[in-house]
């Protein structure tokens, strides 16, 4: 390389040192200026923000209304702020005015080319935290998405709260390929560097706590295990009990095994019926392409007539379903809910909170594959007699 090459280099790099300098003291002098003009909270009332991706009906959208209306109902000031909220396929007291709901991002791209879709949560998780800094939180709680946890710290300077439902790093298997891995290389880094960041590191279970730490070696951060509440007011909804009727709750994704109930059910007597609900979402091609596949699977097993799909259900509906069945499957190998609502469950016997479920205590659990154990399982339920 040349000398006046090595200088032109050397003059590039002093250019952005300097850049970075004087952003970094830019934002230092904003934090300063914020901090000294942010009104104190009011009596112990605090403002409370909360940052998720899509504000959807999955298990995660649910602990974070059920965790924003536990602080409204102590008095506390709470905004949900989201990159895609869609009215019809959301909680009612996100849709009702229960909660005040604040959208922003959602101009940026989900996905690039069908690819990147956590590269594109990412970006449209920081215009949502900055969006949350502009009114000034006390708190802000970030959900599953870390990279928002130093963009909030750094905007408006407040505690930040970061719940982590399961290390994003450790739901991308499949890296056989080189450009996988190089895709993933900075988004797994900034995950573990980003979740290091906040103040309080909240996990859904003591299993994740411990997948938690092995994930993330470099954080010298302890997570802490807040569970997902239930809501206790709610009135149980009455239906007459059907012993045929098998239940699986669960979003039209292929990493939940759905396939493996419906394989099940073809081993089990004709009167026995599955209905499948759970979370869709018509613009996400896995959601569309998931759920002819189970179509095209049922009609290939002889049990189209026998597969119901219920899609984006409601809370009411889902409450009149578990009500109403004798067994609720859990197909996936692991994240399985702690609640079963007083019904037989037959599960993966991987994974986390087996310690919580009465058939796993008493080692009646099933494994993945093949059907057949799913089947004996389903047989010797005590609430269904197939």
């Amino acid at each position: 390389m040349s000398l006046l090459c090595k200088k032109a280099l050397h003059r590039c790099q002093l250019t952005w040192l300097l850049l970075a300098a004087a952003a970094a003291a830019m934002l230092l002098i904003r934090l300063v200026r914020r901090r000294r003009r942010r009104p104190k909270p009011r009596q112990g009332k605090l403002r409370v923000a909360f940052a998720h991706p899509d504000l959807g009906i999955g298990g995660a959208e649910r602990l974070v209304v059920d965790a924003a209306l536990g602080l409204r109902g102590r008095g506390h000031d709470v905004t949900i702020y989201t990159a895609r909220h869609d009215p019809r396929r959301c909680f009612d007291e996100t849709r009702d005015g229960t909660l005040r709901v604040v959208v922003a991002g959602d101009w940026l791209p989900k996905r690039i080319l069908g690819r990147c879709y956590a590269l594109c949560a990412s970006v449209r998780m920081v215009a949502v935290a900055l969006r949350a800094a502009r009114d000034g939180p006390d708190v802000v709680v970030v959900d599953q998405v870390a990279t928002a946890v130093p963009v909030a710290r750094a905007a408006c300077a407040a505690p930040v709260v970061f719940y982590c439902h399961y290390p994003d790093k450790l739901l991308c298997v499949n890296r056989q390929n080189p450009l996988t891995r190089l895709y993933r290389a900075p988004l797994d880094w900034g995950e573990e560097t980003c979740t290091g960041l906040a103040d309080v590191v909240l996990v859904n279970s003591r299993f994740t706590a411990g997948v938690f730490r092995r994930a993330f070696p470099r954080l010298a951060v302890a997570p802490e295990v807040l569970y997902p509440p239930l809501s206790l007011d709610a009135e149980v909804a009455e239906a007459p009990r059907d012993a045929a009727l098998l239940l699986s709750i669960n979003r039209f994704e292929r990493k939940k095994n759905l396939g493996l109930a419906v394989e099940a059910l073809a081993l089990l007597p004709p009167r026995v019926r599955l209905v499948l609900a759970g979370g869709y979402d018509p613009d996400l091609p896995e959601n569309v392409e998931h759920a002819r596949e189970l179509e095209e699977l049922a009609a290939r097993l002889g049990v189209a007539d026998r597969v119901t799909q219920r899609r984006s259900v409601s809370g009411d509906e889902k409450a009149r379903l578990l009500a109403r069945c004798a067994c609720l499957l859990y197909t996936r190998g692991r994240g399985v809910p702690c609640k079963r609502h007083r019904r037989g469950a037959s599960r993966c016997n991987t994974g986390r909170r087996t310690s919580t479920s009465a058939s796993c205590r008493s080692r009646r659990c099933t494994r993945a594959r093949p059907s057949s154990p799913w089947t004996r399982a389903g047989r010797a339920s005590p609430s269904s007699t197939a």
